[in-house]
């Protein structure tokens, strides 16, 4: 399974890798990039990970954070 990011996300990743290499380096930057991918990869493999709280909240009987 692949993921989806959407553009709004899209852009968040990339402000945060440029906000983390102006203000922490590249290692940590790189850093930020490997836990992020892990992160999805995880989620791809085990879509039913997370929490289902908010789903019940805002009625989205899909969601999990």
């Amino acid at each position: 399974m692949q993921a989806d990011i959407r553009a709004l996300a899209a852009t968040d990743i990339k402000a945060a890798v440029t906000y983390y290499r102006s203000e922490a380096g590249p290692t940590t930057a790189l850093d930020f990039v490997n836990a992020l991918e892990a992160a999805i990869n995880h989620l791809c493999q085990h879509p039913l990970t997370g929490s289902l709280r908010f789903a019940f909240e805002l009625e989205f009987p899909d969601l999990r954070n």
